[in-house]
């Protein structure tokens, strides 16, 4: 991932960050990240995928978190979407996307060099491209469940409705 005007920060950098992101991961009983992010797009997300941002590279388990959304958010709901994102390593979403991405990005490739190559790659491109299509719909759903169980951790770290809060103030 490329996250321009982001940068890493340290426990030295933000301890109160760093604590409350450790003691949710301890109360939700799974490890906390090996990197926190801040930077300035409109979202939050974990990933085991290497983060290149303003200060350099970060690699691990990475927390992602929105420096204009923290300032819009409370001190629970912020601590609610933590417990979301944990929930994601909590249910290894992330070890899955690591898998699952560069995959994807094989088969777009393949098929780009297919829709490329004229009638001769067309026979193929329609195939994968309607694999891909298959594939999409068992993806949705299972992105679906992960999403609804990351939800329920962060239900348990807070409560529903400072999850729900969040959630919707998330999205407004």
């Amino acid at each position: 991932f490329k996250e321009p005007m982001s940068r890493e920060v340290s426990p030295a950098d933000a301890p109160e960050l760093w604590l409350a992101v450790r003691e949710a991961a301890q109360r939700l009983h799974t490890t906390p990240p090996d990197r926190i992010i801040i930077g300035m797009q409109f979202n939050f997300y974990v990933t085991e995928l290497a983060v290149c941002h303003d200060a350099g590279r970060a690699e691990g388990k990475i927390l992602f978190l929105s420096y204009p959304l923290l300032k819009q958010l409370s001190g629970d709901e912020v601590l609610a979407i933590i417990g979301h994102e944990l929930g994601h390593f909590i249910g290894e979403d992330t070890k899955m996307t690591r898998e699952f991405y560069p995959m994807r990005l094989k088969a777009q490739a393949t098929m780009l060099a297919m829709a490329r190559s004229g009638w001769v790659g067309w026979p193929s491109f329609q195939f994968l491209n309607f694999f891909g299509w298959c594939f999409g719909e068992t993806e949705q759903a299972a992105s679906r469940t992960r999403e609804l169980l990351a939800d329920q951790k962060a239900a348990e770290l807070t409560a529903p409705r400072t999850m729900a809060n969040a959630l919707v103030r998330f999205q407004v």
